[in-house]
Parts: structure tokens; sequence; C-alpha cells
């Protein structure tokens, strides 16, 4: 089951925990970024393969993403009401194992443009391997795969980054997204791992954040292994 918070609540920037400018909140609605798939969808079926191609079908999968980010938000919003609704409602509280929280719409719709988002990023890779935004498709990919709950293919994803560029800022940004993931579903020492691999290799500003994070994981074990 999803948790009631998402990779996507506002304030988060997807699942890096750094500022995200295509998954940011801002003043664009649904109906501003449908327009904006509509008219990239016919642009892009309007050029014929090549690079710049490419380019315009990650940008569509950018803003399917973006919309993604909204429907969570939403949904997180409905679950927020749904838990104080809950929490007031004593004979719900009686079945609480049984019940579980709900699958709201929103959620379903964000799940629905993460999976378009990623279907665009994989064709890119495989289209057009050595595409100067390869790593670009190959980190957002990672990102819809943590959102969608796929761990496995996105531990697969940050093999192949690694891999190919084992210093570079978009496996920092994708160790920290990972380790998010990983803190989220309480594996405090698993995200530890990965926030320690971004420290190691990133920029000042993400390798701050690393570090900060890193202690509170650190925090975290200690105060879970201590002595009751």
């Amino acid at each position: 089951k999803r948790s009631l918070r998402s990779h996507w609540a506002p304030g988060i920037a997807g699942a890096a925990g750094v500022e995200d400018p295509l998954v940011a909140p801002s003043a664009v609605d649904e109906v501003d970024l449908g327009q904006q798939i509509d008219n990239l969808t016919d642009l892009v079926r309007s050029i014929p393969e090549s690079e710049v191609k490419a380019r315009r079908m990650i940008q569509l999968a950018d803003v399917y993403r973006e919309r993604a980010a909204l429907h969570r938000a939403a949904a997180e919003e409905e679950k927020r009401r749904w838990w104080d609704e809950f929490q007031d409602d004593v004979s719900a509280k009686e079945n609480r194992g049984v019940i579980g929280c709900p699958q709201f719409a929103s959620d379903s719709l964000a799940d629905s443009d993460l999976k378009k988002a990623l279907a665009i990023y994989l064709h890119v890779l495989k289209k057009y391997p050595s595409h100067s935004r390869t790593e670009r498709a190959q980190e957002y990919s990672l990102r819809c795969y943590l959102d969608l709950e796929e761990r496995d293919k996105a531990t697969a994803v940050l093999a192949k980054l690694e891999a190919s560029d084992p210093s570079g800022q978009a496996l920092a940004r994708s160790y920290i997204a990972v380790a998010n993931h990983e803190l989220e579903g309480k594996r405090p020492a698993d995200a530890l791992a990965h926030y320690e691999k971004a420290a190691a290799i990133a920029e000042p500003e993400l390798k701050r954040e690393a570090e900060r994070r890193a202690a509170e994981c650190r925090e975290q074990i200690g105060r879970g292994s201590a002595p009751r």
C-alpha cells in the first residue's frame, strides 16, 4: 500500500530530496499541463526520427511527470482528509486493521501519467542510446520506478548510472532519490548507505543535503538500537 506521504508531496521535489524544477509546486494547473501534453504530442508526431525528436520526447515525458506531481499532491490532500475523518470515527478505528487506506482516484491518475512518462524515457533510451540527454532519461526513469514502487527496476537503473558515470551528479541525485525511498520504507540503514554514496561524489550544495540527511539517519538508527 502507498504510504500517506508520497514522493510527490508538496514541498518535496520528486524523490530526490532537492529542488527539482520539473515537479516543484507551480502556478500551472492540470488544464495547462494537459494542453502542453497535447501540443507536444502533436509536435513529436510531426518530427522525423532525429536528435530533435528525442529531445522533444523527453520534454513530453517531463510534463507527464509534472502533471503526476499535481495528481499526487491532490491524493495527499484526500488522504489527509480521510485520515482526519478516520481518527474521529470510533467504529472505523476499531476496525483499523481491516479497513486500511483506500485507493484514491488522484493516485491512479498520477500512476497513469508516471507510466506514460516512463514509457517515453525508456523508448528514448532504446532508440537514441547516444543522445546527449540519455543520462537525464535514465535519472528520471529511476524516479518514476521509485514512485511506482518498482524498487528492483530502480536499482537496475542505478547500476547503469554507476557504470556510465561513477562520479556524475545525475548519479548523486539518484542516490538521494533511492535513499529517500528507503527512508520512507523505514529502512534507515539502507538509506544511510545511499546518502553516504551521494555525499562522496556530490557538488557542494547537494553534498550538504546528503550529509544532513545521513546524520538524521544515524540518529534514527541510534534511537532504534538504544536500550529501553
